[in-house]
């Protein structure tokens, strides 16, 4: 069963757990000076032709206010532009089951996927895809607009991230100058 709720559009299983269904969130690309970014948003929209997409916007903090207002849905996706989607068909056939959190902590909470950096070859959530909860976005404050030390240097310090250690993009970092 589907049903719209504080959460986002979220299914909730027979037995009751709370789930997120991927597919049911906006996708959106945010893209700045990356010199692939081009190519990739061109690969996301083959594999996800509904996508938006945010490009050029000066600051991480306004550039992510920017999805969240560019968002229909109270949860969104962040492609950044220097990744490529893999495995997009089961990405897109995930349904997250949070039965293990609580509701507020859910509500606040970002989950992250890893992403392979092709340069090292490591995976980790760093500059892997992520889903946000809209109005958490909206009312933080980062990077440039941070109020603390810990939080001007990335999103991780001040709200509640999901590693989830799934992958579903590659990093192509190298490209960025």
């Amino acid at each position: 069963m589907h049903m719209k709720s504080q959460f986002g559009l979220i299914s909730i299983s027979i037995n009751g757990y709370v789930m997120i269904d991927i597919a049911d969130l906006d996708v959106v690309f945010l893209s700045y000076k990356e010199p692939n970014k081009e190519h990739n948003w061109l690969d996301l929209k083959a594999k996800c032709p509904w996508a938006k997409r945010v490009d050029g916007v000066d600051g991480s903090d306004a550039a992510h206010k920017a999805c969240a207002n560019k968002s229909d849905t109270d949860r969104f996706i962040t492609v950044d532009g220097d990744n490529k989607l893999v495995n997009y068909e089961k990405l897109i056939d995930l349904e997250l089951d949070f039965a293990d959190y609580e509701l507020d902590n859910l509500n606040q909470s970002v989950i992250s996927f890893t992403g392979y950096n092709n340069i090292n070859g490591l995976m980790y959530g760093n500059g892997g895809i992520k889903c946000w909860p809209k109005q958490a976005v909206l009312d933080m404050k980062t990077h440039e607009a941070a109020e603390s030390e810990g939080s001007a240097v990335d999103f991780c310090w001040d709200m509640n991230y999901i590693q989830l250690n799934e992958c579903f993009s590659h990093v192509y970092n190298n490209a960025t100058p």
